[in-house]
């Protein structure tokens, strides 16, 4: 049997980890975010230059500046690298994903840990403690 003190440190530990993976999961979804607007806004400027055209820049001149930006674009997209975990990009969806599964591994886990307890669980003996440990506290 284990100690309480060494089960809450056990459960703190573990509460802890939690909350520091959640954070880098959801530093590394703003960071591919990131990587995501930049290009879209490049590909949105190239798209306007392209449209407007007007007779102040010359024809050489807005090409050149729709190549440079469709270059940095395809920069971002090839060079810049996107955050993973297990060779997927980590996303919203991927998150959700993630801790759906841990929390049914929980869930799964624990039900099949305290459901032989439920089982025989007397609900008239319960309530009765219950009554007598608030009656005195």
């Amino acid at each position: 049997i284990i100690p309480m003190g060494g089960l809450a440190v056990i459960v703190n530990c573990v509460l802890a980890l939690a909350a520091i993976f959640y954070a880098i999961i959801q530093e590394c979804i703003s960071i591919n975010q990131v990587l995501d607007n930049d290009a879209n806004v490049l590909l949105a400027v190239a798209a306007e230059v392209q449209l407007k055209g007007t007779s102040e820049h010359p024809r050489s001149t807005e090409s050149s500046t729709v190549t440079l930006l469709n270059t940095l674009v395809q920069n971002i997209k090839e060079v810049d690298q996107r955050q993973t975990l297990f060779g997927f990009p980590i996303t919203a969806n991927l998150r959700n994903a993630l801790f759906a599964s841990v929390g049914t591994f929980m869930v799964n886990y624990l039900w099949n840990l305290l459901g032989p307890l439920l089982q025989f669980l007397d609900v008239h003996k319960a309530a009765a403690v219950m009554e007598k440990y608030f009656a005195e506290g």
